[in-house]
């Protein structure tokens, strides 16, 4: 399941070695060694050569060792001239009634000319046999068939999963979740482009589960109807209302709240207890911020909006733009770290980010955590912004029932809680109490808006991160 550019990563370097020109006078030839595996560009030309001694060769499109072992290979040779097509005596028309019903009408006649032809006893053997060999086909069909079901059963135990999220970050889940169910899983991993590629793929998309890592990119999901709605008492029961989606389509398992970092040394910066705060000119030159475009400040924003309406909303946003210490840049990690070096005292940042920083293996970012507190804004009105890890089942999914299941165990106990450990995110199961490092930092109000609604008002948001430049 390794891709290049959306493509099996065998396949895009088979292409590059000129597959594509196999439909061409182009002569590419892989050499007689490599050419007993893999078909080249001028043995499938072969294939198309009008000349008698190679009808039927070369029938492989990738591999050529069915070829081989059949019989059929026939090796490029440079100085071979080759005529493309078929002789005029061959076409037999292209019309619907040739390419539909001829072939029937020939096998018939060919199953029955030995009785007929001067009424031989051994043309009627002939026949029997026949018979007797079209019966032998269908029970080595109908085993095979036997055989593709049990493969089938077996592949019940597979799961599929798309993901946004790093791969250190879901592993201990998938990990937990295989040694619970024995199930085996296999997942994508990209930050960008598995929406396009679950649209390419459409209903043969090997897909079973789509895992993303904020509400913008799982409204993707929901608008291009690549999720499946989900019918669970478990999820609708740990998953609050405002935290999935109204059709059921995709679930919040974890919550990241969007919460200020300041300077332990700014003593006039701790009073800061609202976003709205932030655009005070008394700030100038003193709040650092990763671009206003991404997903997590637009969500930021789009709260806004909800809130206090667009025309307030881009007063506050032209505010902050005003008292940015340098451009927009970096990730929010690199906003505490512009804090630890003086470059300003104030940042927004994603909660998990300061966990990430605090438990860090580098003493470096151990000393960023450190030089910043943390404050949870809007106590005393509608509360701390939230975002949210999700996800859902696919459309096209083979494997619902093992699909669902999954989406269940994320919301477990079990599950809540590595979230807090590994990824420093608040469990949205109410029943999972916060984990006692996060605990630590202090409780807070959270902003209860749907969650859904971040993703309806994601383009009214990015026009006002445009109009001020942010």
């Amino acid at each position: 399941m390794i891709t290049v550019l959306g493509t099996n990563f065998i396949l895009f370097f088979f292409n590059i070695a000129g597959s594509n020109l196999r439909h061409s006078h182009i002569y590419i030839s892989y050499g007689g060694f490599l050419e007993r595996f893999l078909i080249s560009p001028a043995q499938h030309q072969i294939h198309h050569s009008v000349a008698t001694h190679h009808y039927d060769r070369n029938f492989g499109t990738v591999l050529a060792i069915w070829d081989w072992i059949g019989g059929s290979l026939e090796l490029a040779k440079r100085d071979q001239a080759l005529k493309f097509g078929i002789d005029e005596k061959q076409d037999a028309g292209h019309d619907l009634k040739t390419l539909y019903l001829s072939p029937f009408r020939e096998a018939w006649q060919a199953l029955l000319r030995p009785i007929f032809k001067e009424n031989r006893l051994m043309s009627f053997v002939t026949f029997v046999n026949k018979w007797r060999a079209a019966r032998l086909l269908l029970l080595i069909g109908l085993a095979f068939a036997a055989v593709a079901g049990v493969a089938s059963s077996v592949g019940a135990n597979e799961l599929n999963i798309y993901s946004h999220r790093q791969p250190f970050l879901i592993k201990p889940f998938l990990d937990a979740y295989t040694e619970k169910t024995g199930t085996k899983i296999n997942v994508v991993y990209a930050s960008k482009g598995l929406a396009q590629r679950l649209l390419s793929e459409g209903d043969r998309s090997p897909a079973d589960v789509i895992l993303t890592v904020d509400i913008a990119r799982l409204h993707v999901y929901a608008d291009k109807e690549l999720l499946a709605p989900v019918e669970s008492e478990i999820l609708l029961a740990s998953v609050p209302e405002h935290l999935r989606d109204p059709d059921n389509k995709w679930f919040a398992f974890s919550k990241r709240a969007r919460i200020i970092a300041v300077a332990k040394t700014a003593e006039d910066a701790h009073s800061i207890s609202r976003y709205e705060d932030l655009a005070d000119p008394k700030w100038k030159g003193r709040i650092c911020s990763r671009p206003g475009s991404h997903v997590y400040n637009r969500a930021l924003v789009a709260s806004f909006i909800d809130a206090v309406e667009v025309e307030k909303t881009q007063e506050w946003a032209q505010g902050v733009m005003d008292n940015l210490a340098r451009r927009p840049q970096g990730n929010d990690r690199a906003q505490v770290k512009a804090i630890f070096e003086g470059v300003c005292d104030i940042a927004i940042i994603n909660n998990y980010y300061y966990g990430k920083l605090n438990t860090s293996e580098k003493p470096e970012q151990r000393e960023w955590a450190a030089a910043v507190d943390l404050i949870f804004p809007n106590q005393d009105d509608r509360g701390t912004h939230m975002n949210i890890s999700g996800g859902g089942v696919a459309k096209h999914s083979k494997n619902k029932e093992e699909a669902v299941r999954f989406l269940e165990f994320l919301t477990s106990k079990e599950a809540q809680e590595l979230y807090g450990a590994i990824n420093y995110e608040y469990p949205v199961n109410p029943a999972v109490p916060v984990p006692q490092e996060l605990a630590a930092w202090g409780e807070f109000k959270e902003d209860q808006m749907p969650i859904a609604r971040i993703a309806d008002l994601a383009p009214q948001a990015q026009k006002v991160i445009d109009r001020v430049g942010w």
